[in-house]
């Protein structure tokens, strides 16, 4: 899962693919995820891995780990 997160985000925000994501890095700083990009990780992660994100959370998505944490705690329920 974590490594699925990761390849769409390297997509949506359009990272060579020697880039390196770590948990840590923030979506919108570190990745230059804007609320246009957001759209599209949300469509892209609900289709690719099967769960629903909503549209109440994206404030709440500061890294990549906030994001990884989120889905798999909906896949886990």
């Amino acid at each position: 899962m974590t490594s699925d997160v990761r390849s769409i985000l390297m997509k949506v925000a359009e990272l060579p693919s020697d880039f390196q994501i770590s948990q840590d890095q923030e979506l919108r700083g570190d990745l230059g995820i804007d609320s246009i990009k957001m759209i599209d990780v949300v469509l892209n992660v609900e289709v690719m891995l099967d769960v629903e994100l909503g549209d109440d959370f994206s404030n709440e998505l500061v890294t990549v780990k906030d994001l990884e944490q989120r889905v798999a705690s909906l896949q886990s329920s």
